[in-house]
């Protein structure tokens, strides 16, 4: 019997008629008001939550978008230095392929003006140079022999 004991006192706790007026008044949104009053403060917190939140966005995209500001126009003036310095190193390598390319003209020039053609045999000027060099050392050694000869004989 000690559980039917149990039973009834729990029967009593609950009291049905209570809990059926609860319930109706539920139904019949007696407390409708109450539940309304929590949902709105419970948004509002929800609500200033949010707009705080999109606040912080806010000043964070603004942040951004200076930033990208600064790195578009510090790269747009780096960009341009670097097409600066491009153009001008390249203006100065194509002055050096000019007078490089005049210095080779002038040098082919000369080099067609020292050929010399004997028959099938093609000397460059400097070749000729060198053997008028040579003939006229032999021509001097000539005089010079038949000087001493001459001086040699008169003794």
């Amino acid at each position: 019997m000690p559980d039917n004991e149990v039973l009834v006192t729990t029967v009593k706790e609950i009291n049905p008629i209570k809990r059926i007026t609860q319930t109706l008044r539920g139904i019949r949104g007696e407390n409708t008001h109450q539940l309304v009053e929590a949902f709105t403060s419970e948004m509002t917190l929800v609500a200033e939550g949010l707009c705080e939140d999109q606040a912080k966005l806010r000043t964070d995209v603004e942040n951004l978008i200076r930033e990208q500001e600064k790195l578009e126009t510090r790269s747009g003036q780096e960009y341009g230095q670097l097409t600066e310095e491009i153009e001008r190193q390249s203006q100065i390598l194509q002055k050096r392929m000019d007078a490089l390319e005049a210095r080779i003209s002038t040098m082919e020039k000369n080099q067609e003006i020292k050929r010399i053609k004997l028959g099938k045999w093609h000397f460059s000027g400097s070749f000729m140079h060198q053997l008028t060099i040579m003939v006229i050392v032999g021509a001097g050694a000539w005089v010079l022999v038949t000087l001493m000869h001459l001086i040699q004989s008169v003794l």
